[in-house]
């Protein structure tokens, strides 16, 4: 089953950036990879046209060959880098100017690649796994592949290769059993959930000896901020800052999204001033909280929302439910720190649990309120 990252596909102001071309091409990447095809995605517009029935009965024409995607620089035009804007969910146009550069640079930082803004074969490499890497807010299972895959192989102290095969399934029913769990080999709410409170196993052959149960210490206790959901509630990241999905823009580009189900609570990560509470374009159902720092902490996508401008709040407060509003395409909390007035995206967020580091595929349990 295909899965996709949430992500935001419009402008702060409205102004949708050709984002359903970036969501057909990520859509594509998927089957293309399971097929083992070339890894290029189709652009938009581009018709698939059946086989007549009866070729069936012929003898089968050879497979084409794999498509290699060529090395694009500034100034490439075509096909290709309309594919690469599609990835980037950027304007497509074809023409590789200062803004796809741009893009590009900060996808490579994202990813530990040379920054350079030349896409070559490690940047399409990487450009592929982030198109068919699952999404924490859906199950995953037996053929999926990614980092989130790598982070459930490190909890369960199997061989780690990001690739959820047979004996990775043996190890999560393992698990499962010796947890009272459902034991069906497939990583839901229930199971993830026992994962993030489980130590990381070591690794080194493909065991199934399932984690103890435990909390993760705080990467940083002095922080001014908590992640924003109830004690021991365990949070999938499925984009962090600089995320090539949508966090490369001067709203969001130090944002974390959160893979949480509709209905989850969302608590304050700071105390402070409701600064605005509103229903926008792209971000949905908002709420801004002004602390100490004199930025607000914007809170997006949500579903439901419990305060109202002026009103004073604490950290670990209640303010609202997570959701799935806005340009959204799964259910997800949207987090950042925001100028107040303009959206524009300030810094990363530095948490007691995380501190500045947001990988995606990886769970944050929060201890807000501990």
């Amino acid at each position: 089953m295909t899965k996709y990252l949430p992500k935001h596909l419009a402008t702060r102001h409205g102004r949708v950036e050709s984002a359903c071309v970036g969501a057909a091409a990520a859509r594509g990447s998927r089957s293309a990879l399971a097929l083992g095809v070339g890894a290029t995605l189709p652009v938009a517009g581009a018709a698939v046209m059946a086989a007549p029935a009866f070729a069936a009965q012929e003898t089968p024409a050879p497979a084409p060959a794999p498509t290699i995607s060529p090395v694009l620089t500034f100034d490439s035009r075509g096909e290709a880098v309309k594919t690469l804007q599609a990835r980037l969910a950027l304007v497509v146009d074809g023409w590789y100017g200062p803004v796809t550069t741009a893009a590009v640079k900060d996808f490579q930082r994202a990813n530990r690649l040379d920054v350079d803004g030349v896409v070559g074969p490690r940047t399409w490499a990487a450009l592929d796994a982030s198109s068919a890497q699952p999404s924490a807010g859906d199950v995953v299972r037996r053929g999926d592949s990614g980092p989130l895959v790598r982070a459930i192989q490190s909890k369960l102290g199997v061989n780690v290769d990001g690739v959820f095969g047979p004996l990775t399934e043996s190890a999560v029913m393992t698990f499962q059993r010796s947890h009272g769990l459902g034991v069906d080999g497939v990583v839901g709410a229930k199971t993830t959930y026992a994962l993030a409170l489980a130590t990381d196993q070591p690794t080194g052959g493909d065991t199934s000896t399932p984690g103890q149960r435990g909390v993760p210490p705080l990467v940083h206790p002095d922080a001014p901020y908590e992640l924003p959901f109830l004690n021991g509630y365990p949070a999938p990241i499925t984009q962090g800052p600089y995320g090539a999905a949508s966090h490369h823009k001067y709203y969001d580009k130090h944002a974390v999204d959160f893979g949480v189900p509709t209905g989850t609570q969302v608590v304050a990560s700071a105390s402070g001033v409701v600064f605005k509470t509103e229903n926008n374009v792209t971000g949905g159902n908002t709420v801004l909280i002004k602390d100490a720092s004199g930025f607000c902490m914007e809170y997006a996508h949500l579903s439901s929302m419990n305060v109202v401008a002026g009103q004073r709040v604490s950290q670990g407060q209640k303010i609202a439910l997570s959701g799935n509003t806005g340009f959204s395409t799964g259910p997800h909390l949207h987090w950042g720190i925001v100028d107040c007035s303009s959206y524009t995206s300030i810094k990363i967020a530095d948490s007691k649990e995380l501190g500045t580091t947001y990988v995606p595929g990886t769970i944050g349990v929060s201890r807000n309120g501990s």
